[in-house]
Order: structure tokens, then sequence, then C-alpha cells
């Protein structure tokens, strides 16, 4: 069992920030930015190492440590990120040691093998079926990195998704600067092997697994709601995209009272479509066959389909779980061969 404490202050480091050094040309300061020392903080904990072998065959390792760290940056542009807007840009940021967005408190971790030799169980048919085997596998627990959570009635952050020590866009934020945290994660990897000869030549034959319990971790949160999901900014994505269509309808004459669009009934029909003198068949041509793709493909292209196609569209490009999450299991086979 191996315990240790440590605590380290971390001064000067580097920051990105403003200055005003007198233009030789006009003799007037101008504003610029500047690499200078002046961010600083602390770190401090204990890590716990536990180092055990069972038996001849099973050996392994658990750790677990308690960090706590922070400073007056994340990294050296903590200040054109985050601050610069709280303080109005031409003032000095806070000189408060805050939590760090890299930042986990917790974290377990640990390490198990299991190595079988060629005379295990010999003679007995689980011998034949896994002497010279082995099993390694490896873990992370760890709590979430930090993020500064935004009210929901932002309006400036409605639309920011992140989970950065940036700031919100007005204030006071929710859970403080970085006072909030994402879902712990979770890492699990195992690696098997099989050694064994073939021509003379000695083999080793193995698979990876990468996160073989496909955990899925969440890397990013909208700051607003604390989860991956914001409906406030998927109405405000769907009222940019009815307008969108709204426009072209009026435009092109195929606008109905209640929102729907009546196209033309063939790709032809598109040729004399027109914004004033700005032709507008590739629009009218692109609402068409998304009709057809997504709607019944009946000419009249529906407020209901409208929403359907907006919503896929930001879907896959805003709201996909990829764009939040990882994770996913991960195999690789692979043979090592000994000359």
């Amino acid at each position: 069992l191996d315990v240790a404490i440590y605590n380290k202050d971390n001064l000067a480091n580097p920051a990105i920030k403003f200055a005003f050094p007198i233009d030789p040309v006009n003799g007037q300061g101008t504003r610029i930015y500047t690499a200078q020392n002046t961010d600083f903080g602390n770190a401090r904990g204990v890590d716990v190492t536990l180092q055990r072998r069972i038996g001849n065959y099973l050996n392994g390792t658990l750790g677990y440590s308690y960090i706590s760290v922070k400073n007056t940056g994340t990294d050296p542009f903590s200040y054109i990120n985050s601050f610069e807007a709280i303080v109005g840009g031409n003032a000095e940021p806070p000189l408060a040691a805050l939590p760090l967005s890299t930042s986990r408190p917790h974290t377990l971790t640990g390490q198990f093998n299991i190595s079988l030799p060629s005379d295990w169980r010999s003679g007995t048919l689980l011998g034949k079926v896994l002497h010279n085997t082995g099993i390694f596998t490896t873990f992370r627990l760890a709590s979430g990195t930090s993020y500064t959570r935004c009210t929901a009635a932002d309006a400036a952050s409605v639309s920011l998704n992140s989970n950065s020590g940036a700031a919100c866009g007005s204030l006071p934020a929710v859970s403080g600067y970085n006072g909030a945290r994402l879902p712990m994660y979770k890492q699990f990897d195992t690696r098997f092997t099989r050694e064994f000869r073939l021509a003379g030549l000695n083999m080793t034959g193995y698979l990876d697994a990468r996160n073989i319990l496909n955990l899925k971790n969440t890397t990013v949160v909208w700051r607003t709601t604390g989860t991956i999901s914001n409906g406030a900014y998927a109405d405000v994505l769907w009222k940019a995209d009815s307008n969108s269509f709204a426009n072209f309808g009026s435009q092109s004459g195929t606008k109905q009272a209640n929102g729907d669009l009546v196209l033309p009934t063939s790709i032809a029909g598109c040729a004399g479509f027109k914004n004033g003198t700005t032709p507008t068949t590739v629009q009218c041509y692109n609402y068409v066959r998304s009709e057809q793709r997504y709607g019944n493909g009946d000419g009249v292209y529906t407020l209901a389909e409208q929403k359907a196609v907006s919503d896929l569209n930001r879907y896959t490009n805003t709201f996909a779980p990829y764009n939040f999450v990882t994770g996913g299991r991960a195999l690789r086979f692979g043979l090592e061969v000994a000359f």
C-alpha cells in the first residue's frame, strides 16, 4: 500500500491578456493582446495505490486519487474566452483561484492480469483450452469535468453547448463559474492473448477490446439545461428554418394561408421561379426533391413536413448524440510473430 500527499503552488502561469503600449507613430496607446505571466493557482491531493498478487497467476493494482486544482485560468486563453466578456474588455479578470474546466476531483483506476502458463491444469480439458492464455484488464472511473451552468432564460447562451469553463452570456450563472460537472467518466478495456507455436515460430494471437462494456460518456452538454437536449434552442432553429420556407413561398407565390407550399408537380415547373429578377430555380428544385423524399410526394410541402425536415437536419448537425457523447465498443484482432 502506497500513499502520497502533495501540495504544489503554480505561479506565474502564462495568460493572454490585453496591454496598451504606445504606438510610436501617433503616440497613442494601442490595445493589443500579449502573453503575460499573471495566472496562478494551486494543486493539492492524495494518491493511494494498492498492489496485490494472488496465487501464481493473478496480480493487480488498485488506485484512488483525490485532487483539488484551482487557477485563475484553465489555460492561457481563459481570459479571452471566458473573463473578457464579464469584465468588459478593458479591466483585469477576477484574481481568484477558480476550478479548472479540466479538473476531475475523484479518480479510481485499476488493472488486473491473469497469466496461465503452458502447464496449467495439465492433462485436463480446461488446461488444454486455456493454457498459455493471458487476460489483461484496465479500468478508470473519474469525476466529470466542470463547466459553467447558465440560466435557462439566458438568451445569449441558449445556442452555446460546451463542457468548458467559458462564461455564460449573462450573469449570474446557475452554478457559479465551473460549478457544475459532467456525469462520471467510465472506461473498461480488456486484452485477451493466446500463445502457440506454428511452423517453428512462436506466435501470440490477441483480441484488444476497448470499452468492452460499450459504455457511453457524456463529454458535452448544453449549458442552459445541463443535458444533451435543449428544447429552447430547437425552437430557435425551427423559427429560422420556418422563416426561410415562408420567404420562399411568399416570393414564389406558392405559400398558402396555413403555411403549406404548393410546389410544381414536375422539376420543369421550377424553370420560371424568380425572386424579383433573381432566379430561384435551384431553391425550387431542392424543395421539390425534399418534399418527395421526406413528405408524401404529392407536391404540397405541408407545414408538418417542413418541420420534420428541419428537425431531421438540425438533429443530424446539432443534436445528434455523437456531438455530446463518446462510446462504442472497439475490437481489434491481431497476430504477433516472434522470430
